[in-house]
């Protein structure tokens, strides 16, 4: 069963969630566009595997000056000098996971099911993806990232001085607005769930075009399809 759900971890999660109480589905099988956040390990045209996905955009904004200080430090950003900033810092929160068989717990890594992870990485290994579109070619051959760590929230990542924050700080590859809320409701409802990410853009870098973006979301679905085609889960979901 193919869904699009659109954009806003709101409306992603409502979706997987509608679809798991209405119909008998094993996993979730995502795919979509993400940005790199570091152009050295993903630039665009790869396709990320991330091994975790954390919600990056949900913050306790401390007051000016407190003394438990957030990761987020905005005075590191004022320009040309760092100094002192009157937005003080933000920490990043941990949330909710509950689930039907424990009690609800506290978490920020949310980790991909180990078992489709580790059938992705042997059965993408040797993917070959589209490189050319319409008469234009990417710079370089595009690859299959696996073990990343996937930051997404409902804000798009253009400005490279965060993107650098969130690959300092949390390490890392890739930004989205989607994955999160696709293995929170997953793995709250204890579905097998994997994440394919076609990378469209980088942070701070320009802004892609319809060549690199058709390209990008053709190389996840070509992994995702790849990955449908290698397991052995029955694939008719039964009111």
């Amino acid at each position: 069963m193919y869904v699009r759900t659109g954009t806003h971890s709101v409306n992603v999660a409502t979706a997987v969630q509608t679809l798991l109480l209405k119909f008998h589905i094993s996993g979730i099988i995502f795919f979509g566009s993400s940005g790199s956040l570091d152009k050295d390990i993903l630039m665009p045209g790869d396709v990320a595997v991330p091994k975790a996905v954390a919600f990056t955009g949900v913050w306790e904004w401390k007051k000016f000056r407190s003394e438990n200080k957030g990761k987020l430090v905005f005075g590191d950003f004022n320009y040309p000098e760092n100094g002192e900033n009157l937005l003080g810092t933000a920490e990043h929160q941990k949330i909710d996971l509950f689930s039907t068989s424990g009690e609800p717990k506290e978490v920020f890594w949310l980790p991909i099911s180990s078992s489709w992870y580790e059938a992705a990485t042997e059965e993408l290994k040797d993917l070959e993806l589209k490189k050319c579109h319409s008469g234009k070619c990417l710079p370089g051959t595009p690859k299959v990232v696996f073990g990343s760590k996937a930051s997404s929230s409902d804000f798009y990542v253009k400005n490279k001085a965060y993107g650098d924050f969130l690959v300092e700080k949390f390490n890392a590859s890739t930004a989205d607005s989607a994955s999160a809320a696709v293995a929170l409701t997953s793995l709250s409802n204890e579905k097998l769930f994997v994440v394919f990410q076609g990378v469209s853009n980088v942070a701070g870098g320009k802004s892609s075009n319809s060549g690199i973006s058709y390209l990008a979301s053709y190389n996840a679905f070509l992994a995702a399809t790849k990955f449908i085609n290698s397991i052995p889960t029955p694939r008719l979901a039964c009111e």
